[in-house]
């Protein structure tokens, strides 16, 4: 029989993603001295909230590996 494939928690995409927003809204407020909006950068803003997606995503999955690793060496 197939196995099913066991897929990651879906949680941390959606935590990624909306640490991205914040980080690039907070980030380029505080350089240009109003609030920025990510939707205002056009290409570049999508391009900066993409590459901070990827990092929060990788971080946290990280992390995560680095939590389940050391509670199963616990146990």
């Amino acid at each position: 029989m197939a196995e099913e494939k066991r897929k990651g928690p879906r949680h941390i995409g959606l935590i990624s993603l909306a640490g991205a927003f914040v980080t690039y809204t907070l980030i380029f407020s505080l350089l240009t001295g109003h609030l920025v909006t990510p939707f205002e950068g056009k290409g570049f803003g999508f391009l900066v909230i993409l590459l901070l997606y990827v990092v929060f995503r990788v971080v946290l999955t990280f992390a995560l590996w680095l939590w389940v690793r050391s509670s199963v060496r616990k146990s």
